[in-house]
């Protein structure tokens, strides 16, 4: 039996995977946010400056980044703390100056251990741990030298 993680988002407008998160820093400031997963990042956490600065986020770095369409720019990165439901994971996260989307890119589905299901035609978004995303793939993909109905 699946075991859900509880954490059910959904697809945004333009049909973008959307969950809830909390986004702290150091001075233990919280806000919550809807933010979109998009596979097509590498990194953690990318948000606007004017988002970060209330949260108390560190400066870390600055890294160039590159963006699908080529571009290549300079972005502030910061430290800070991503809340999803009980558990927390602390990574970097790269600062847009005008962007008002939060962005969660493959680095942290790796640092919460999380798989992602989602069907845009029924707007469904579910995040797997690791144990059910293994049995999710063994149903769908058995190893043909445990398959025993030859």
């Amino acid at each position: 039996m699946l075991q859900q993680i509880g954490m059910i988002g959904s697809t945004g407008p333009d049909g973008s995977p959307v969950i809830r998160i909390s986004i702290e820093g150091v001075r233990s400031v919280r806000h919550d946010f809807d933010a979109i997963l998009d596979t097509g990042f590498t990194g953690f956490v990318s948000m606007s400056v004017q988002d970060a600065f209330p949260l108390g986020l560190v400066l870390h770095s600055i890294d160039r980044v590159v963006y699908a369409d080529g571009r290549d720019q300079e972005r502030f990165i910061a430290v800070g703390t991503v809340r999803l439901g009980k558990d927390s994971r602390e990574g970097y996260i790269h600062l847009e100056p005008s962007s008002g989307e939060i962005l969660l890119g493959m680095e942290f589905l790796r640092a919460f251990h999380f798989s992602l299901l989602l069907d845009p035609f029924t707007n469904f978004v579910q995040l797997f741990d690791e144990a059910d995303t293994k049995r999710i793939i063994d149903l769908l993909a058995p190893n043909p030298e445990n398959d025993n109905r030859t």
